[in-house]
């Protein structure tokens, strides 16, 4: 599998598909963490949702409040993406669906999973910078315009090399199906340009292969975590320095926020990252017995560094922002007791038995009241339609 997969020997046999059997056997790593991967995104959704909701209904949002909503919204996507994945992944190895069937479906969960991921880890780039920046340099102000704009830029070629990648591996099958190429063969967005630039002959570079491919990876992924390391690190060591920290405690409460945002940010995709350069450096010292072993184990390291983290990390940036929001916490507690309320305030019946009274007060001088005698059958009461009346003698 080593010669297949890191192109070490290319010749036409080394692009042969495998079995549809070998291939279920071959992930299923994907379905063993499909449940935590299922409940962790489900709850990633409805954290992020009520974020959302929270934020827009203050109407015109500040550059960091804009920030918390964008990595929200994409956190969603980002849970929505890996929970479906989870799903389609658990189906095909337990047979349920064919593999011509789960290639259909990742043409909706893996564009998903691809886009929103780079996104979150830009928009966590720049709200860790942009701290920094005002740590740094109080009186510099990034407008939101200006946030939305790089958002916008930074999407573009990763949309380009997202068609580039579901052309080869979809329409044309070059040089095998999305789902074997991507989960099995190559776990790098921008395969699809390598293969699209040095082919797949025995005439291909293979160390230009590997730069096409990796390097924007290594842009996506390991840059973003280590400059926002870098900025934790700053900002960690201006908020003990008095004299170089805005006097504001809101400013100092908004940065220890970010902090924590960040430090789980580096927790949940250096993983990945280093995955990524040790990958990188074995691939260029020419380790061959290192390569095969990395191969055996590459869907196992793939399903819990590429899912489970980066989905956790989804679910744990709400609690962070709703848990150092005052506001926010108050709204979020008071939305858990009207649940509450409602599951446990089923409408009740109660039977009116006769010969049973009620008694209405009129309102009126000497507080007379009028009693009434209910007889003949029972009648059945719904106390959630209950209301009020008045006499008037």
């Amino acid at each position: 599998m080593t010669d297949q997969f890191f192109r070490t020997n290319p010749t036409p046999e080394n692009y042969q598909s495998f079995s549809e059997t070998e291939i279920q056997e071959i992930l299923s790593p994907y379905y063993l963490t499909g449940l935590p991967n299922i409940l962790i995104g489900v709850t990633a959704i409805i954290l992020n949702i009520f974020v959302i909701k929270y934020y827009w209904r203050q109407g015109k949002l500040t550059l960091v409040p804009l920030l918390y909503t964008l990595i929200a919204s994409l956190d969603i996507l980002l849970s929505v993406g890996i929970t479906y994945q989870s799903i389609a992944m658990g189906l095909f190895t337990e047979g349920e669906i064919t593999l011509n069937t789960l290639d259909r479906n990742a043409l909706l969960f893996y564009p998903i999973i691809q886009i929103s991921n780079r996104m979150s880890i830009f928009c966590n780039l720049l709200l860790a910078v942009y701290r920094t920046v005002m740590i740094l340099r109080p009186f510099h102000q990034m407008n939101t315009t200006t946030a939305k704009v790089a958002c916008l830029l930074y999407l573009v070629p990763w949309i380009v090399l997202l068609g580039i990648a579901i052309n080869q591996f979809h329409v044309l099958k070059i040089p095998r199906p999305l789902v074997e190429n991507q989960y099995i063969f190559d776990c790098y967005l921008a395969s699809g340009l390598a293969y699209m630039i040095e082919g797949y002959s025995l005439d291909t570079n293979l160390d230009i292969w590997f730069a096409v491919a990796i390097t924007p990876d290594l842009i996506s992924f390991v840059v973003p975590v280590l400059v926002v390391a870098v900025s934790c690190t700053v900002q960690v060591i201006s908020i003990n320095r008095s004299s170089q920290f805005p006097t504001s405690s809101n400013q100092r409460h908004v940065t220890i926020t970010v902090i924590l945002m960040s430090c789980l940010f580096v927790v949940c995709n250096s993983a990945f990252s280093i995955y990524i350069l040790y990958l990188s450096y074995v691939y260029w010292s020419h380790q061959n017995e290192r390569l095969t072993e990395l191969s055996q184990h590459f869907s196992i390291i793939t399903a819990i560094l590429g899912a489970v983290l980066p989905v956790l990390n989804a679910a744990l940036n709400p609690v962070i922002i709703i848990s150092r929001s005052k506001q926010l916490r108050g709204s979020f507690i008071v939305t858990l007791r009207r649940m509450s309320s409602r599951t446990h305030s089923a409408p009740e019946e109660e039977v009116i038995n006769p010969g049973n009274s009620c008694t209405a007060n009129t309102g009126g001088p000497g507080g007379r009241s009028l009693s009434i005698i209910w007889s003949g059958p029972s009648h059945k009461v719904d106390r959630a339609k209950q209301g009020t009346f008045s006499l008037i003698l």
